[in-house]
């Protein structure tokens, strides 16, 4: 999955691209600051993750600065690690178990610091977060890099939540 990040100018050249497996949705903050989801092809597993069985893909965030440099690459599997049983619910339309794509993280959006008092179990720049075969979203802390809440159970296969100005989540 995934083909890269590329920045364009407005006559479609080129400016900068980055060769790394991002894929699904873009999130541009006020001041270029560039979230995307990214993964990778994990054969071994990843530490601190035992209930997959390898070989399997390992979703990220990627924080990239504006000009094409990777800031920070957050573990969705890592920060789900201390939540036991969150990986027993990856199914496609049906019955199927997807032991190689478990999150399919399709999102990845950090709280404005105009909303944050709205959403006050939160902070400015808590990642909310998109993951489809587990049919849930999740705030992830960039800072202690762990689940702050998770929510499944009502969605089924959503793409593209976001925080509102009202402090709800659509």
């Amino acid at each position: 999955y995934g083909s890269g990040l590329v920045r364009l100018d407005r006559d479609s050249k080129v400016i900068w691209k980055l060769e790394r497996n991002t894929h699904h949705a873009v999130t541009v903050e006020p001041d270029g600051t560039i979230w995307v989801p990214s993964q990778h092809y994990r054969p071994e597993g990843v530490a601190g993750v035992p209930d997959l069985e390898p070989w399997y893909y390992e979703d990220t965030v990627l924080k990239v600065s504006p000009d094409g440099r990777v800031l920070d690459e957050i573990s969705v599997l890592q920060a789900f690690a201390s939540h036991p049983g969150a990986f027993s619910i990856t199914y496609t339309a049906g019955t199927e178990v997807i032991e190689s794509d478990p999150l399919h993280l399709n999102d990845v959006e950090p709280l404005p610091a105009a909303w944050a008092d709205r959403f006050p179990q939160f902070a400015a720049g808590d990642l909310l977060v998109s993951l489809r075969n587990t049919n849930s979203i999740a705030v992830i802390d960039p800072l202690t890099r762990l689940v702050k809440w998770p929510l499944g159970g009502l969605l089924v296969r959503q793409h593209d939540p976001g925080c509102l100005p009202n402090g709800h989540i659509l």
